[in-house]
């Protein structure tokens, strides 16, 4: 389980900021009856890599912060 809990700070794994973005992205859009194409080369799973590269970095260095006490 990723982030704080009484063992340390844990970030989580790009695996599983991609798996919840595209979970995310598939039930928002099917909310209105859309279909979403995640595969790595298609737009949405363009997408979902850029953010979850990004949101990764954040995790890491929240994880930097946490060891740096």
């Amino acid at each position: 389980m990723a982030g704080l809990d009484e063992n340390g700070f844990t970030p989580k794994t790009l695996a599983e900021i991609q798996t919840e973005l595209q979970a995310e992205l598939e039930e928002n859009l099917a909310n209105v009856g859309e279909v979403v194409n995640a595969t790595p080369s298609s737009r949405f799973g363009q997408l979902i890599d850029i953010f979850s590269s990004q949101m990764s970095e954040a995790w890491n260095g929240l994880q930097d912060i946490y060891n740096s006490y």
